[in-house]
């Protein structure tokens, strides 16, 4: 073999090292990322400069950033570094990704020069390390540990590593003991810097031992004896971590079941199975590093079966290639040296030896990495030996797809926001892709004041990873924080619901949270049941009392809430008197939330307690507590409140109108009107909002049955208010109302009268004026009232939404007729009992009385059966009795009975104007138009200009009106 290693290499080397610096050159403005806060920017230490170094040393390495850690770990070399840079640059984050991406330019330029040297006896030996470097510099599985500063542990250790090995080599070939003796320390020493950087560098051992086996003529005793001062390094790493940790020093960190799914296999079969498509996947990422993912978790690794084929194929993969290595263990073969360093750097993270935090990594895997590099470099050269062009384009393929999804995959790295979105693309079910995509959106979302569509993004995340983890109880509780931030407290209370049934660290925060959000739902009696089913953790908590005084206030259940609240008050007395919130603020807010669910007893009860301490809210306090005994309706306690309120506020506008309402519900009606004229007199030097505070007034005053007082208010408001004001219909509408509670009906007649003209259809005002008119005894008025009632409803075709004006309209019409009908019989049975004694003329008379009663009652139908009596009896009163039967069998829009009526009348006494127009307007309800335009065209000519009453003037314009709609 030609000896080439003295032939110029700067250019190669260069070409390397700006080949490096060019392809993480879009690192420079990335942020810290992912596990980046566990060594920088979350850890105490470090971020502490040179002067933690004491405890970088003395401590364990996670130690900084979460002191009650169990993980032992002990890395100071790599907190070191760290800390040195950040005594210079401070958090600066590009300075971080600059050096580190130097450090990287750095590994790739001494992984060169290591295997130059391995490779100088053959005289292919600079292209061969040239191509290897370069595929090992441009591999996109390193994107992790480049792009990420975190990843500096495992470039520091290779780095050291390869200074190591590369002493390790040149001590073989060195004549001199003196020589060999400084080259075997100073390779021992960098051994103990990559230990003291990361402890995985130990399999650089075996790489040392394969080094001086495949290209030295060592001995394989001199091999072992030459590789015995790494081991003493090993051991003095070993003794130095065993003085931190004490017990258990080789323990290195818990394992997860979600980041190292073998512990989720439930089988001996699934157990081996999923170990070995982790072993496949692994040799996937070195040979085809696509996709990348930031955690190689459950689902990025499914568990498999041993059947499985995937299983099979990764076996049968190894196999082929432990073979092929037991085939090439000649001593000077490449082939043999790339496999034997690609097995032994693998070996640690096989999960076979022991099992390990992660099943698949890819910052495992860039030391591996060099050994796959080696092998795929030199098999390129034995095909270029065959056909140059397709290995050109084999090759050009390999280093434009590395090179370019190098460079893409150094994208997603700029913030764990990029990170997780570009990463649940391809692994939606990603556990802890998910976990980075809602951490970062929460923290966008903060940024963005509370952005729904960063929440909504948060919520998707969350929603993801429960499907794999359903009985997670934190994933729940922080599901059920972002429903409420989006403010779907009733999706909130049913996700901390699903926290809280498991026994977990969160369980109490869940129990409470999962009350408060019930009660901001207001699904109180869900509430009241939760509590009666469930034992609380923190059942006399200062956040759960209120929640559960509230619940059982609102439900109804008085008892529930007055012992609640017991209890609340009696926690309060315990707690210090600077603690914050203050217990007068807790009460007054307690307060609040009970007068809104109206139990005003305990709301007065609740402000009242709270006005107990001298505080800056003292007299709101003592103000609401008296409000809240008016709208209680305990007025006489109420009165005192107000008074004591009176003497500190003598001008303040709600303590007087407030305590007018508390003595008008109180029955002192001559202290209330001071009051009530006081409050007037005052508020009409004011010009702002006086027609709603007059409103408001009459709301209270009606409440506590001040009617008379209330209406006045109203009317005050209605006359305050301008024309387009919110305030002025209610009001004119609130005064007519409170006026007939009063009894005031003549007043309120005219009230209601006024309303129908200016809003003549609405059926409300209809149905209040009839019942005023019943009021006043103007029943016929009153049933016209009420049947317009039920024609407005019809033609507005509002049946469902005036249902209740229909049903009050029908039972007032319904009494009415009771109470004719009752007349009517009582009246008749009268006459009768007088038939034997009074001559017929009186009887006569009598039954004409009583349909002129019926029909100003309105009772058209009983009336037109008095009349259609009186009619058959040999009477003088007989025409007119036939005249008034047909009139009020219209008038009860019975006109198919009364149609014949007419035409008999008509008969018996034609040309009459009275008896053509009734008979035309039955005639034209029934449809028999061609007669009822005759009686119309008779009508009108009859009608002379010298007869033009109001009447017949009346009767003209209907008779002119329906001949013309009918030509």
């Amino acid at each position: 073999m030609k000896d080439l290693a003295k032939k110029p290499t700067y250019l190669p080397a260069t070409i390397i090292v700006l080949l490096a610096f060019l392809l993480y050159a879009n690192t420079f403005t990335h942020g810290f990322v992912f596990d980046d806060t566990a060594v920088l920017t979350g850890h105490r230490d470090v971020k502490k400069g040179l002067s933690g170094l004491p405890d970088i040393f003395t401590k364990g390495s996670w130690q900084g950033y979460e002191p009650d850690s169990d993980m032992h770990i002990y890395r100071p070399m790599q907190l070191t570094a760290l800390a040195l840079q950040h005594q210079i640059f401070g958090l600066k984050a590009s300075a971080y990704h600059v050096v580190h991406v130097i450090s990287y330019a750095l590994l790739c330029f001494l992984v060169y020069r290591l295997l130059l040297s391995l490779f100088a006896p053959y005289d292919y030996g600079n292209r061969l390390a040239f191509i290897a470097t370069f595929l090992f510099t441009i591999h996109p599985v390193h994107t992790e540990v480049v792009a990420n500063i975190k990843g500096n542990g495992d470039l520091l250790a290779m780095l050291f590593g390869i200074l190591s090995l590369h002493c390790l080599h040149k001590y073989a070939h060195k004549e001199s003991t003196l020589g060999q003796a400084s080259y075997l320390a100073l390779g021992a020493f960098c051994f103990l810097l990559a230990l003291l950087t990361k402890e995985t560098i130990v399999s650089f051992v075996g790489a040392g031992i394969f080094i001086l086996y495949f290209f030295s003529k060592l001995s394989i005793k001199r091999i072992v004896l030459s590789v015995a001062p790494m081991l003493a390094m090993v051991g003095l790493y070993l003794l130095i971590r065993s003085s931190v940790f004490g017990e258990n020093p080789n323990e290195l960190t818990d394992t997860s079941v979600y980041s190292n799914v073998v512990l989720l296999a439930d089988t001996t079969s699934q157990q081996i199975g999923t170990r070995l498509y982790a072993l496949g996947k692994n040799l996937q990422l070195l040979t085809l590093p696509y996709p990348l993912v930031v955690m190689y978790v459950y689902n990025s690794v499914p568990i498999v079966e041993a059947w499985d084929i995937r299983a099979i194929f990764a076996l049968a993969a190894y196999i082929l290639l432990g073979i092929a290595l037991l085939c090439n263990l000649q001593r000077g073969n490449i082939w043999g040296f790339a496999l034997a360093f690609f097995f032994t750097t693998l070996a640690l993270f096989t999960n076979l030896i022991f099992t390990i935090p992660n099943i698949v990594s890819e910052r495992w895997l860039l030391i591996p990495s060099l050994g796959v590099s080696i092998a795929v470099g030199y098999a390129l050269l034995k095909l270029y030996a065959l056909s140059p062009r397709t290995t050109i384009g084999l090759a050009s393929l390999i280093f434009i797809g590395y090179a370019g999804y190098t460079i893409e995959r150094n994208r997603a790295w700029e913030s764990n926001l990029t990170l997780g979105l570009t990463d649940v693309q391809t692994a939606p079910r990603n556990i802890i892709v998910n976990r980075m995509v809602a951490l970062s959106q929460m923290d966008a979302a903060r940024k963005d004041n509370m952005n729904p569509e960063k929440l909504r993004s948060v919520i998707a995340a969350y929603q993801r990873m429960l499907i794999d983890a359903p009985n997670d109880a934190s994933m729940y509780f922080k599901l059920a924080q972002t429903y409420e931030l989006i403010e779907d407290y009733r999706l909130a209370a049913d996700t901390y619901g699903k926290a809280s049934s498991y026994y977990s660290e969160v369980r109490a925060d869940a129990q409470r949270n999962y009350l408060k959000t019930l009660i901001m739902s207001q699904q109180y009696q869900r509430a009241v049941d939760f509590v009666k089913s469930t034992q609380l953790e923190e059942p006399r908590s200062l956040d759960n009392l209120p929640n559960l005084t509230l619940a059982h206030a609102a439900t109804g259940d008085n008892e529930g809430a007055l012992n609640q609240y017991q209890n609340f008050y009696e926690v309060l007395q315990t707690i210090p008197g600077n603690s914050q919130p203050p217990a007068y603020l807790q009460l007054n807010a307690l307060g609040l939330q009970l007068e809104k669910v109206q139990a005003h007893t305990l709301a007065a009860q609740a402000f009242g307690d709270a006005a107990r301490s001298a505080s800056p809210i003292q007299g709101k306090a003592l103000f609401s507590e008296a409000k809240n005994l008016n709208l209680a309706g305990q007025y006489r306690t109420a009165i005192a409140k107000w008074t004591q309120l009176a003497t500190a506020y003598p001008t303040e506008m709600e303590v007087i109108s407030q305590r007018a309402i508390a003595l008008a519900g109180d029955g002192q009606i001559e202290a209330a009107q001071q009051d009530f004229d006081q409050y007037v007199s005052i508020l009409s030097q004011q010009s702002a909002a006086s027609d709603v505070l007059l409103n408001n007034l009459g709301i209270a005053l009606e409440n506590a049955k001040a009617y008379t007082m209330a209406a006045r208010a109203f009317e005050l408001a209605a006359a305050a208010a301008s024309a387009d004001s919110q305030v002025k219909a209610p009001a004119r509408f609130s005064e007519a109302k409170n006026l007939i509670l009063a009894k005031h009906y003549e007043d309120a007649l005219a009230k209601w009268q006024a309303l129908r003209a200016d809003f003549p259809s609405l059926p409300i005002v209809r149905l209040e004026e009839a019942k005023a008119l019943e009021a006043t005894q103007q029943e016929a008025q009153a049933r016209i009232a009420y049947q317009t009632v039920l024609d407005l409803i019809e033609e507005q075709d509002r049946h469902w939404e005036d249902a209740p004006l229909r049903r009050q309209a029908d039972r007032a019409l319904l009494k009415l007729d009771t109470a004719a009908e009752i007349f009517y019989q009582k009246t008749i049975a009268e006459i009768q009992e007088r038939q034997r004694t009074q001559p017929e003329t009186a009887i006569h008379n009598n039954l004409n009385r009583l349909g002129i009663q019926l029909e100003q009652r309105g009772a058209h139908r009983l009336a037109a059966k008095v009349f259609t009596q009186l009619a058959t009896l040999d009477s003088p009163l007989r025409g007119k009795a036939l005249f008034a039967e047909a009139k009020n069998l219209n008038l009860a829009k019975d006109y198919a009975i009364a149609a014949p009526k007419w035409r008999r009348l008509n008969e018996l006494y034609p040309n009459i104007v009275d008896v053509l127009m009734g008979a035309a307007k039955a005639h034209d309800a029934i449809g028999n138009t061609s007669s009822a335009m005759a009686y119309y065209q008779q009508a009108l000519k009859l009608i002379s200009p010298e007869q033009m009453s109001d009447t017949y003037a009346e009767y003209k314009k209907i008779a002119e009106a329906k001949l013309s709609n009918q030509q």
